[in-house]
């Protein structure tokens, strides 16, 4: 199991702070480097399957347990220079041994020159 493990994340939690204008401004805190796990990317059927039910995945990633518990409202998955929303967290084998996140990769535009 330890050899399927070879991809490396950061793990980050959004953070709201009070802007001037009375409103929040979202920033992104890094809450966990270099979490080891598998990250998988989702075939056509799967993605079609999840569709279906109304939600948006594209990949997963497992990972073994770490004492930050991952909130699927406020967490995100950074592997590179590519970043993902995460949709949904679970216990894979239901043992607390092998967790699972699942993830909607994150586009964002190309910079402007």
């Amino acid at each position: 199991m330890r050899d399927l493990f070879n991809h490396r994340v950061d793990l980050e939690e959004r953070v709201l702070t009070d802007d001037d204008f009375m409103g929040q401004t979202e920033a992104w805190q890094k809450v966990k480097v270099n979490l080891l796990g598998r990250m998988e990317p989702l075939s056509e059927r799967e993605k079609s399957l999840f569709r279906r039910e109304g939600m948006t995945i594209t990949h997963r990633f497992f990972y073994k347990p770490i004492r930050q518990a991952v909130d699927e409202y406020v967490s995100r998955v950074v592997w590179g220079a590519r970043t993902f929303h995460v949709v949904g967290a679970r216990d894979e084998d239901e043992q607390g041994k092998l967790m699972v996140l699942h993830l909607e990769e994150v586009f964002q535009p190309a910079a402007r020159t």
